[in-house]
């Protein structure tokens, strides 16, 4: 029987993301390579490692940069709700 490393992930994104290129879940099945040494084995599976690793770090890199200003703005606006809470605050001390 073939071996293989699967890779799966599911996002779960904020209501208001809609990006319809890219799909919140996928699946990935690597495969790996059958060898009669366990170090020939060992190192087909850290080249199937590796190739899972730059699969998913490009997708999830795209998907970061797909709702990055979305939480990039969420986060802005917390900072500045902080920032007037500490004025208040340091008022209050005075």
């Amino acid at each position: 029987m073939p071996k293989s490393l699967t890779v799966s992930y599911d996002l779960l994104l904020p209501e208001s993301v809609s990006v319809p290129s890219l799909t919140p879940t996928k699946s990935q099945s690597i495969a790996i390579k059958d060898s009669e040494s366990p170090a020939g084995y060992y190192g087909s599976l850290r080249e199937a490692i590796l190739q899972a690793k730059d699969i998913l770090g490009s997708d999830l890199t795209a998907w970061r940069d797909a709702v990055g200003s979305l939480e990039q703005s969420k986060e802005s606006k917390r900072v500045a709700k902080e920032d007037d809470e500490e004025d208040i605050d340091g008022e209050e001390e005075e």
